[in-house]
């Protein structure tokens, strides 16, 4: 994991010390996500890796990652749908972030993840937030997806 050449051979790297190792995968976990890579290979497997082992304490960790990518925001949803209902709380807050891209992962996190996952939840969640988006395009967005997802 930590000098082969390979990005794709360090996240794979990465994924088989964590399935070798779940009690122990926090320490490789957290390199991982320092890790920068080439399209974020070995952060990816990172945040592949949490949802695996359920480790929610790198939550504030995956919630800082929200501006460069858009998985930590599909491991909020996923994690949220796992119960975690901080997780959710995060998610929700996005959906009010200034940056229009986030806004828009956030929609598609709570419509292919979280929905994915526990539609009934989703759905649960995203009408409560609805009336609080304070962005027009997103909460458009939000109904229109709410709307799709109570078919």
């Amino acid at each position: 994991f930590a000098s082969d050449p390979s990005y794709d051979v360090r996240a794979a790297a990465l994924a088989a010390l964590v399935r070798a190792d779940p009690a122990g995968a926090h320490a490789v976990i957290a390199e991982g996500l320092s890790t920068p890579s080439y399209r974020d290979a070995i952060q990816s497997a990172a945040l592949r890796a949490i949802f695996g082992v359920n480790d929610t304490t790198f939550i504030p960790k995956i919630d800082s990652m929200v501006a460069d990518q858009q998985l930590p925001l599909h491991l909020l949803a996923a994690l949220g749908a796992k119960g975690n209902t901080h997780a959710l709380d995060l998610l929700a807050g996005h959906l009010n972030d200034p940056r229009r891209a986030v806004r828009q992962w956030t929609l598609q996190a709570y419509q292919f993840t979280l929905a994915g996952q526990d539609k009934a939840l989703a759905v649960s969640r995203l009408s409560t937030e609805v009336a609080g988006i304070r962005y027009d395009d997103t909460k458009s967005a939000a109904q229109d997806l709410l709307k799709e997802l109570q078919k």
